[in-house]
């Protein structure tokens, strides 16, 4: 639902296209957690940690969401994995 919220408030189609990138990922995750196959490749390759893989997608999504809202400046960068 959030999503489609998303999608109706957003006027860039960078974001909106970014947003369905990140769910697509997310829902072949979950997928492929649950033992089932993954319709598309993961972007960093098939060894890549999850979160290591959500963090790709959404750094695109969240850079063009900052630009719609004319937040200037660079996105904070990750903390490394423990």
């Amino acid at each position: 639902m959030k999503y489609q919220t998303l999608l109706l408030i957003s006027e860039s189609l960078a974001v909106q296209e970014t947003a369905r990138l990140v769910l697509r990922a997310a829902w072949n995750e979950r997928e492929q957690a649950l033992g089932k196959a993954r319709k598309h490749p993961r972007r960093l390759g098939p060894d890549a940690a999850v979160v290591k893989e959500m963090r790709a997608w959404l750094e695109p999504f969240l850079k063009e969401v900052r630009k719609e809202l004319g937040v200037k400046g660079d996105l904070a960068p990750e903390l490394e994995d423990l």
